[in-house]
């Protein structure tokens, strides 16, 4: 069997429902921190006349967004148990 085709106006709908939903979900992100830049420069001569070298290495760590969840709930559950001692 075949089903009756939506209206224009229904479609219209569904499509904007669609991108509210995106609009409204909350992405997991990564946290990143970095923990150490060095940058080094260097001037050298060509035949073009003086330039400048210049090498950022940028250290950094990245947490997956799970595992931020699972350690905020784990940092909750320990809060709340030394707030309730028994």
């Amino acid at each position: 069997m075949t089903q009756p085709r939506n209206s224009l106006m229904r479609s219209l709908g569904q499509c904007l429902g669609h991108i509210a939903k995106g609009v409204k979900a909350q992405p997991p992100t990564d946290r990143t921190v970095e923990t150490k830049r060095e940058v080094t420069t260097e001037q050298r001569s060509t035949p073009a006349g003086e330039v400048t070298l210049r090498r950022t290495v940028i250290e950094e760590i990245s947490v997956p967004a799970e595992r931020l969840a699972d350690a905020a709930s784990a940092r909750s559950a320990n809060t709340a148990h030394k707030e309730n001692p028994r």
